[in-house]
């Protein structure tokens, strides 16, 4: 069916008290931490597909969201378009509903709308942004994660979790993204929502994505959501994260401009971050 700019088949039964997890791409996903939640989530939970935005280009111009030309190496080739997505997982005892929503260049007005009218359709009652900034922090300590919400409990929860409360928050304007409007508005409509950011150190670049950082969002999100996300699954995505700091470690020994960098984060992380 037709729902605004989304083309969905709704699933059938209705789901229960769903829960919503929503990627906003690109501000919100700093070392692509957000992308790699995202796609492990749908292997891990075995997640179906809801549909997606009925035509991309009415949103996304092309030359800056260039669409990618995958190949099999047997000569297959397919071409996959940039747009926004919906996944939803059957469990007890709420569903899960999974959003990957890129910022569109147009009308970005027309498609906030849509995207509300797409969670109140569904029924969803919980609505949880997940991503990662670029911070001063060195990968020579924990991870850090920041969460905010409106609803006392869920708050409660996070400082349960060792989610710390939104940190170095100035008076005054900050640049966001218009993405933003979208839990403010659902709030404002009654639905509770809350956001999950861990701290990306701001000089690492994995094509990848950060698996670290991803693989402590997802841990996260298991004690939150009460998720069974498999334990093998999770365990590989925990290992390609050391992997990816060992490396790391290794290619910066003979950058003592990086090193004295790294030693400087961390004195500043651990006055910052002091327990």
């Amino acid at each position: 069916m037709e729902l605004d700019d989304f083309e969905l088949q709704f699933p059938d039964p209705k789901l229960r008290d769903p829960h919503a997890i929503a990627v906003h791409a690109q501000w919100l996903n700093g070392g692509y931490v957000g992308d790699v939640v995202f796609d492990r989530l749908i292997s891990g939970l075995g997640a179906t597909s809801l549909g997606a935005l009925r035509t991309p280009g009415r949103f996304y111009d092309f030359t800056i969201n260039r669409p990618t030309l995958y190949t099999d190496g047997t000569g297959g080739r397919k071409i996959e378009i940039p747009t926004s997505v919906v996944y939803h997982v059957r469990r007890e005892p709420h569903d899960l509903v999974l959003l990957y929503l890129l910022e569109p260049n147009h009308l970005w007005e027309s498609y906030e709308e849509g995207v509300i009218d797409l969670v109140e359709k569904l029924g969803v009652t919980r609505y949880v942004v997940v991503g990662g900034i670029e911070d001063r922090v060195p990968h020579t300590r924990p991870i850090v994660v920041t969460g905010e919400s409106g609803d006392a409990q869920l708050s409660e929860r996070f400082g349960e979790m060792k989610v710390r409360a939104v940190i170095d928050r100035d008076p005054g304007a900050s640049p966001t993204s218009e993405l933003s409007l979208i839990p403010q508005e659902l709030q404002n409509r009654g639905t509770t929502t809350a956001s999950l950011i861990a701290h990306v150190p701001y000089y690492l670049r994995f094509e990848s994505g950060d698996s670290t950082c991803a693989s402590k969002l997802i841990r996260i999100l298991m004690g939150l959501e009460n998720i069974e996300f498999p334990q093998e699954a999770l365990e590989s995505l925990e290992d390609s994260g050391r992997q990816q700091y060992n490396r790391l470690n290794q290619g910066i020994l003979g950058d003592l401009g990086l090193i004295s960098d790294v030693r400087r984060l961390e004195r500043a992380y651990d006055q910052r971050f002091r327990p």
